[in-house]
């Protein structure tokens, strides 16, 4: 839709599941860490979809430390910075916390964030992290997407986190936690459409729940984000038609 294009031909592999541990997280973070050296070393743009957004953490470690000035932008409703949530200190509320503790990134760039606690706040503006809040792309569109390209122009190398929750609950109520007020599909194409290009390494598609959406919707809006986000890197990376 965003080119305008036939895109039948794209050549998108599905890979599979990645075999994970029942209730052990660190386990599970060495298995992910593990597929993920083998695919970054075999694909040119990989998608992840997933259900709790520590799978970002793992991916990052290995993203950071295969690149040059590597940057994230995640797409999140919250801003995932506490210490520790309901005496946890490694899950879906902490998991960007512990990516810039443990991850050597360059720039780390929030969007579409509208649900905070004190602690986030102060963390993100100790850190010097970027954040276009929700009501910066409700009430001016075009100057939130500059100040993105502003953010991501010294990158060497770029993750997209995309925690479904950034988008409003009336398009993809099958997330973990929702969050009222939030993005259009088409204003988050809008602001990837800002930042997708030959540096892109790796998507990721977070907190999807389909058990909390029996329509599929959420489900069906993944799958439209993979193809549309593939077609958009594939244009910029010269792409013939």
């Amino acid at each position: 839709m965003l080119l305008q294009r036939v895109v039948e031909d794209l050549a998108i592999e599905d890979l599979g599941d990645v075999v994970l541990a029942p209730g052990d997280m660190e386990e599970n973070i060495k298995r992910i860490e593990k597929v993920f050296e083998h695919l970054l070393e075999t694909y040119a743009l990989v998608h992840a979809v997933g259900g709790e957004h520590t799978l970002s953490l793992p991916i990052a470690k290995v993203f950071a430390s295969r690149s040059w000035k590597p940057c994230m932008v995640v797409l999140d409703a919250h801003l995932d910075l506490r210490n520790e949530y309901l005496g946890v200190e490694t899950c879906h509320a902490t998991v960007l916390r512990r990516i810039v503790e443990s991850a050597n990134l360059h720039r780390v760039v929030f969007v579409g964030t509208r649900a905070v606690c004190r602690e986030e706040v102060e963390h993100a503006k100790q850190l010097g992290l970027e954040v276009v809040w929700a009501r910066d792309v409700f009430e001016d569109l075009d100057g939130a997407l500059r100040r993105i390209r502003k953010a991501v122009e010294p990158c060497g190398s770029i993750y997209v986190s995309i925690d479904l929750d950034v988008i409003d609950p009336a398009y993809a109520p099958g997330v973990q936690t929702p969050e009222p007020l939030g993005l259009s599909p088409w204003q988050v194409l809008r602001i990837l459409d800002n930042v997708i290009d030959e540096r892109l390494w790796i998507v990721d598609y977070v907190e999807l729940c389909p058990v909390n959406d029996p329509s599929e919707a959420t489900s069906a809006l993944v799958a439209k984000l993979i193809v549309e986000i593939s077609a958009v890197w594939m244009e910029r990376m010269g792409a013939r038609w």
